[in-house]
């Protein structure tokens, strides 16, 4: 049990624990599981510099008071947004995520407009919107799904908006 690595993470007042040996075929989930959909104590958007690590988020966008009274059950995050893809890959672990807490249209900032290659969705269900408004790009993603960019009318590295249907 020493050598074993350990990954945790909270979703709601759930707490799972995973061990994973050394080089064990799923390491790469104990990864995911503790990098994917962590969200910053009273942050609606919440940044990544690296998607496998927490080291250097940042609050993005503060939650407001309306968004907590409007969702006071929201306890995780509704969808995250990985600038690099394939999902669940090496390089999607490198590069940017951005997750968002609350339902409700997300532009996405300058630095991950027309970026986006993968996500991974949590209890929810919404829409992706394409970078041009006119193009009329728009793609549904369900609830408890992950997957790769293009989906539906949104290609890789167009995506501009997001609107999750409700909290988690």
């Amino acid at each position: 049990m020493t050598m074993a690595k350990r990954a945790v993470t909270a979703v709601g007042a759930l707490a799972v624990m995973i061990v994973i040996a050394p080089g064990s075929a799923y390491a790469s989930v104990a990864q995911d599981l503790a990098g994917t959909g962590f969200q910053l104590p009273g942050c609606a958007v919440t940044y990544l510099p690296t998607a496998s690590s927490t080291a250097g988020a940042e609050c993005l966008r503060s939650e407001s008071g309306e968004a907590r009274s409007r969702e006071s059950s929201a306890a995780g995050p509704t969808i995250t947004i990985y600038q690099n893809g394939p999902y669940g890959s090496d390089n999607m672990r490198r590069g940017e995520a951005w997750t968002l807490t609350y339902s409700g249209w997300y532009k996405l900032p300058f630095f991950m407009d027309n970026e986006a290659s993968a996500w991974r969705s949590y209890c929810t269900a919404g829409h992706f919107f394409d970078v041009d408004p006119n193009s009329g790009g728009t793609a549904h993603f369900p609830a408890g799904s992950a997957g790769n960019f293009p989906r539906g009318g949104v290609g890789n590295d167009r995506l501009s908006g997001v609107a999750p249907f409700r909290g988690c």
